[in-house]
C-alpha cells in the first residue's frame, strides 16, 4: 500500500542459557560483523554439522533486490559470516516463509512469495544443512499457496501449520480489522479434544501485538518484538510461564531451570563408576591375595608330597654311603 518500512542491519542476541529479567536485557550486539544488506521477510534455522550454525534463506533487500545471496550462514562459535556454496538446483529466491528443521538437520521451506515475479507458490524445498545440497519435496495434497505462515515440526517428523506445545496449540496475539483485546489475545487448542479455550493465565497482561515471533524456550512461550504496542511501557520480550497447564503465569523473570517437581533424575553412570572404584580396586586386590594364598599353598603341599615321595634310600653295600638316589 505504498507505506514506508524502515530496516535496519542490526544483529544482536540474547543469552538464554543464563537467568534474566526482562526489565534488564543483555542483549549482544553483533552488528559490526554483519555481512547481510538491508533486508525483510526473511527465514532462519539453526543446524549444520555440529548444530551451531545460523542458516538464513531468501528474504528481500529493500534497496536492491538482486544485491543479496540466497543463503548466508553464521558460525555461532567463531562469529562469522559466509556465503555457502550449495549443489543441486538453485530455485528462485523467496520471501515471507517459515522455515524448519528436523533430526538429520535438514532445512524445509513452504511455499512463499517468488521476488521478481510476483507469485504465490506451495513447493517444499530441502536443505541438506549438513552436506549443503538442495532437494525439493512432495507437493501431494500439499496446501494451498500462502505467505506469512508460522510452522513447527511434531515429535513424528510431521509438519503442522500453526504452532505447538506439547499436546496444546498456543496462540497469542494477531490482527483483524480491529485490534485484539488483551483478555481475547491468548487462546489454545487441545490436540486431543480439538476444543478451544482462554487459558487461565495470572500474572499482569500485556498488550496483544503481531509481527511478533514465538518460540518455546525452557518453560516459557517466549514471544520477541513485533508491532503495536508501545516499548517504553511493555519489554520487547514477552514471557509466559506454560509449565502449569492449571495456569499460565505472564512474568518477566527467566529461570533456564526446570522446575524441581518435573525432575524425574536417573541414576547417573558416571557418579556410578566412581562410587563403585573402591569396591572394585577392593574386589581386585581381594582377589589377587586369595589366588596368592592359594598358589603358596598349592606349591608348600606339592613340595610336601615331593618330599615324601623323594625319602632317602640307602643302597646296601655301595661305598657312596651318603648318596641319595
Amino acid at each position: 500500500n505504498n507505506a514506508t518500512i524502515e530496516v535496519g542491519r542490526e544483529f544482536f542476541y540474547l543469552d538464554f542459557s543464563l537467568p534474566f529479567n526482562t526489565q534488564n536485557l543483555l542483549w549482544q550486539d553483533l552488528t559490526n560483523i554483519n555481512i547481510i544488506p538491508t533486508h525483510a521477510f526473511a527465514a532462519t534455522v539453526k543446524g549444520g554439522v555440529d548444530n551451531n550454525t545460523l542458516i538464513f534463506y531468501g528474504g528481500r533487500n529493500l534497496t536492491n533486490a538482486e544485491n543479496m545471496a540466497l543463503v548466508y550462514m553464521f558460525d555461532t562459535q567463531s562469529n562469522s559470516w559466509h556465503i555457502p556454496s550449495i549443489s543441486g538446483v538453485s530455485y528462485t529466491k523467496r520471501r515471507s516463509l517459515s522455515a524448519f528443521i528436523d533430526v538429520n538437520k535438514k532445512m524445509y521451506l513452504f511455499g512463499g512469495y517468488l521476488i521478481g515475479s510476483n507469485v504465490f507458490v506451495n513447493d517444499m524445498l530441502i536443505l541438506d544443512t549438513v552436506n549443503l545440497s538442495w532437494g525439493i519435496g512432495s507437493s501431494l495434497n500439499a496446501p494451498i499457496p500462502r505467505i506469512n505462515y508460522g510452522a513447527v515440526l511434531l515429535p513424528s517428523q510431521e509438519i503442522i501449520y500453526l504452532g505447538l506445545d506439547d499436546q496444546q496449540i498456543i496462540i497469542f496475539g494477531g490482527k483483524n480489522e480491529n485490534n485484539i483485546s488483551i483478555t481475547d489475545s491468548l487462546y489454545t487448542l487441545n490436540l486431543s479434544t480439538f476444543r478451544w479455550k482462554i487459558p487461565n493465565v495470572s500474572g499482569k497482561l500485556p498488550t496483544s501485538r503481531f509481527y511478533h515471533k514465538a518460540n518455546v524456550i525452557g518453560k516459557y512461550m517466549v514471544i520477541s518484538f513485533g508491532s503495536d504496542y508501545n516499548s517504553d511501557l511493555e519489554n520487547n520480550i514477552l514471557l509466559l510461564d506454560i509449565s502449569n497447564n492449571e495456569e499460565y503465569k505472564w512474568t518477566t523473570v527467566f529461570d533456564p531451570l526446570l522446575p524441581s517437581s518435573s525432575l524425574s533424575p536417573l541414576p547417573s553412570p558416571i557418579p556410578t563408576i566412581i562410587q563403585s572404584i573402591p569396591v572394585m580396586i577392593g574386589i581386585i586386590i581381594g582377589s589377587l591375595f586369595c589366588g596368592s594364598l592359594l598358589t603358596i599353598g598349592f606349591f608348600l603341599l606339592y613340595k610336601h608330597r615331593q618330599g615324601q615321595n623323594n625319602a632317602e634310600l640307602r643302597i646296601p653295600g655301595d661305598n657312596m654311603n651318603n648318596e641319595r638316589i
